[in-house]
Formats: C-alpha cells, sequence, structure tokens
C-alpha cells in the first residue's frame, strides 16, 4: 500500500513539474523589451566561461599551492556556484528575449514556415528541460552528488540565436 502511495505522490510531482515546465515554454518571454541593437550584438559565447567553473581541476590546483587550507575549496566551490546561478539566470533572461524575438519575427517572414515554428517550441522545450536539471544538479552539486554538463544549455540557445539572426534583414 504505501507503494501504491508513493507512486502515486511521484506520479502527481512529476505532473506539476511538467506542467510548470510547458508553461514556461509556451509563455511569452518576460525577458523585458525587445532591442534590435541587443540582438544584433549578443552572442552565446559570453555563456562559455561557464563551462568550465566547477572544474575539478581548479580544485587540484588550489590544493597544490603552499599554504592550502581544505576550506579553501569548499570557499571555491561556493563562490564558482554563486556565480554559475548568475550565469544562468542571465542565460535564461537572454534565451527568453531570442525566443521571444523569434517568434515576433516568424509571421514577417516571405514564406509561411509551421516547421520553423514548431522548431523554436522544440528548442524552448529542450532548453528549459535543461535548465530545469542543471538547477536540480547544481542543488546536488551541493552535497557532493554528481557532475554538471552546461552544453545542454549553450545548444539551444546557439540554435536559437542562428535563427533569430537568419530573421533580421542585412541592414538592421
Amino acid at each position: 500500500m504505501n507503494l501504491l502511495v508513493f507512486g502515486g505522490c511521484l506520479a502527481v510531482l512529476l505532473a506539476v513539474c511538467f506542467a510548470l515546465l510547458m508553461r514556461k515554454v509556451l509563455s511569452p518571454a518576460s525577458a523585458g523589451p525587445m532591442d534590435p541593437e541587443w540582438l544584433q550584438q549578443f552572442t552565446v559565447d559570453a555563456y562559455r566561461p561557464m563551462l568550465r567553473l566547477l572544474d575539478p581541476a581548479d580544485e587540484d590546483f588550489l590544493k597544490a599551492q603552499p599554504g592550502y587550507e581544505p576550506g579553501l575549496c569548499r570557499q571555491l566551490r561556493q563562490a564558482h556556484r554563486r556565480i554559475l546561478r548568475s550565469y544562468l539566470r542571465n542565460l535564461g533572461r537572454d534565451f527568453g528575449r531570442l525566443h521571444c524575438a523569434a517568434r515576433l519575427l516568424l509571421p514577417l517572414m516571405p514564406e509561411d514556415r509551421p516547421d520553423l515554428a514548431v522548431a523554436l517550441l522544440r528548442q524552448s522545450f529542450r532548453f528549459w528541460t535543461n535548465m530545469a536539471m542543471v538547477r536540480v544538479r547544481l542543488e546536488l552539486h551541493v552535497l557532493g552528488i554528481g557532475s554538471l554538463d552546461l552544453r545542454g544549455l549553450i545548444q539551444p540557445a546557439e540554435w536559437m540565436q542562428g535563427q533569430v539572426a537568419g530573421f533580421l534583414p542585412a541592414n538592421a
């Protein structure tokens, strides 16, 4: 009986998580006003440094230094997680802006592209699913469990940036 109750609670929890994720994917971006200058200057490359923020090589280097104390690694991990959270907030905001721009520019294309509209939705779903997983894994990292792979956030953002760049006129 307890297993049935546990299974039911887990199913409800998963349904709620899925509903929240779909709400995020389908809702209009709350990223602020669209700025054509921002679209021209934005680059996903600004987020590449976050890929190595939690690299264990940094701790190994620190441990090899004279005067190393065990608390230093803990402080380094805390600082890197704080920086990573800031990167994640900014990347989520910027992805929302890119997605919003793509959705606004899609109807202005010379030909109807329902396949592209579906692809935009898929990439948004992929990005926000990966973002949720990274946030869970980041909290597990606090406990010393697991590792993070952030490429699943960079790739959809690169794709979205490429699509928006393709929508923009050459002189915009």
